[in-house]
């Protein structure tokens, strides 16, 4: 009777993970449940990771405008895209 209960949950958890494979995002070139039909990253591009941070977060959240961390520098951080990186990166953290 023991074995019984045990292999229940068992038997649940294989089914489930089988299901979950089979919607899944298939590799390029193909078909069935889940395959994307095109990629699905349609974003802009950028030259780098910091590029990308810059224009994405800094720049589209109003973190360069000058009354923030542009010429005012905010908090003793500026972070136009002519020094911010250079602010962020092999600097000792304010209060360190």
């Amino acid at each position: 009777m023991r074995a019984t209960t045990t292999v229940r949950p068992v038997r649940a958890w294989i089914l489930l993970t089988l299901a979950l494979c089979a919607c899944s995002d298939a590799p390029d070139g193909a078909s069935g449940p889940g395959a994307p039909a095109q990629p699905a990253c349609d974003g802009e591009s950028f030259d780098g990771t910091f590029a990308g941070i810059q224009k994405v977060l800094f720049e589209a959240h109003g973190c360069t405008e000058q009354i923030c961390h542009g010429s005012a520098a905010q908090g003793g951080l500026e972070l136009s895209p002519e020094v911010a990186y250079r602010n962020l990166f092999d600097v000792r953290a304010v209060g360190s």
